[in-house]
């Protein structure tokens, strides 16, 4: 993938020899390392388009899962929420009852002691009464002159005795009453607020669950718009890439064309005269060394000659990433290597600086055509040297700076022979 993304730098950029053998870059694809370059550059962002489209799916499953938990517990607050409503209702109610007993119950212990004093005192004159009745019986008893009206009062009086005695134990019984509908009504009221104490709770609990998911869906809303940005930006270069790919099959077929062409006039003008003798022409082969393109060295290995030179190490550190390995699910064609702060980093050879600039998700970048057709590349670092500079064999090229200008977490390193890598790992023994 680190070398798929610096590819894309130099995506209208082709690597090419001129009359002297020195690798030059032009604008227009050259050769068949060329072609093997952006291949692999689209196989490169293939693997990633394909891992960002896991990622969406991924996120995209996590956001309806939230979102569903969101309307659940929006669901159970909206219950919640008619629940405390009925039951702050209820104990209106039953506040109100509990006020107006709470008025009426004075009221009714007055007027219970009122006639507990009246029937007392009407109960004391009424046995006066009765015991005056009965004296006055005895003595008509001794006269003769006991009456029927003496024992009508007598029971009159027995009547209003017991009549007294009912209203007071009535009312009694309503005071009664009254304050047990009271320790009721107190007690219904304890249950209705430990209720709604309960109710709020689930409220805010459930209120905190929502918050809680919606600032994750937030946080995934966030990685998917990023996502598919970063999908749409892999598209439009993978998009790119096919185009280029075209334009090298089409140069292909034309180059094929040509060759053939060439063959046939080569085969014209060889084609015996008359007299037998053999052609003069310019284009003769005899005394010419044919060289066939498919006959270079392609086998890159850290027994090379160029890897034979007295090659300097490029910066100080250890291989956090080795060459080969894989991040991010794609194949590293370089190493990654960590190091101390403003520590210098060097050119491994003679060259010449073909790039020098920032890359989106390397920092600061340096390419150098060192010759042989190898070129090495130096992310992650504090550019000390410009484009078209040329260098020497261990020259500054620039330092490690600090994390801060290290995004992939270190000095990135990148060795290659006609546009394919070369393992790098031998420079940092």
């Amino acid at each position: 993938m680190l070398l798929g993304l610096i590819n894309l730098a130099f995506a209208d950029t082709y690597i090419s020899q001129n009359e002297s053998g020195v690798t030059v870059l032009s604008n227009k694809p050259a050769s068949g390392a060329s072609k093997y370059t952006v291949d692999q550059n689209a196989k490169d962002i293939s693997a990633q388009i394909q891992q960002i489209n896991n990622s969406i799916n991924s996120t995209s499953q996590q956001k309806v899962q939230l979102d569903q938990a969101i309307s659940a517990s929006q669901a159970a607050i909206n219950k919640t929420q008619q629940l405390i409503k009925s039951l702050q209702k209820n104990r209106e109610i039953k506040e109100a009852k509990l006020v107006e007993l709470q008025q009426q119950i004075p009221l009714m212990t007055t007027s219970v002691e009122a006639i507990r004093f009246q029937v007392n005192k009407n109960i004391n004159q009424i046995y006066q009464n009765i015991n005056q009745i009965n004296s006055n019986s005895k003595d008509s008893i001794f006269t003769g002159n006991d009456t029927l009206e003496t024992n009508r009062q007598k029971v009159y009086m027995t009547q209003l005795l017991n009549l007294q005695l009912s209203k007071y134990k009535e009312l009694n019984s309503k005071l009664d009453t009254l304050h047990k509908l009271n320790a009721s009504l107190d007690n219904e009221l304890k249950r209705i607020d430990a209720q709604l104490k309960q109710a709020n709770a689930s409220e805010e609990k459930y209120k905190s669950v929502i918050n809680d998911n919606q600032a994750k869906s937030s946080k995934l809303d966030s990685q998917l718009s990023s996502d598919k940005q970063k999908l749409s930006n892999l598209k439009a270069k993978q998009a790119e890439l096919n185009k280029l790919l075209e334009q090298i099959r089409q140069q292909e077929i034309q180059a094929a064309k040509a060759r053939k062409l060439a063959a046939e006039q080569a085969a014209r003008n060889n084609k015996p005269s008359a007299g037998g003798g053999v052609s003069n022409s310019p284009n003769s082969s005899s005394g010419t060394k044919q060289i066939n393109p498919s006959a270079i060295d392609t086998s890159y290995d850290d027994n090379s000659p160029f890897m034979s030179r007295n090659l300097v190490r490029p910066v100080e550190g250890k291989i956090l990433i080795g060459f080969g390995d894989k991040r991010e699910g794609v194949r590293n064609n370089g190493v990654l290597v960590g190091n101390i702060n403003n520590a210098p980093v060097r050119s491994l050879s003679t060259g010449t600086v073909m790039f020098s600039g920032s890359l989106p998700g390397f920092g600061q970048l340096v390419v150098i055509d060192n010759g042989d057709n190898y070129t090495s590349v130096y992310s992650g670092i504090v550019i000390k040297a410009n484009k078209g500079d040329h260098v020497q064999p261990g020259q500054v090229i620039g330092s490690t700076g600090t994390a801060a200008n290290q995004p992939m977490g270190g000095v990135y390193f990148e060795l290659r022979h006609f546009g394919k890598p070369v393992n790098p790992s031998t420079l940092f023994k």
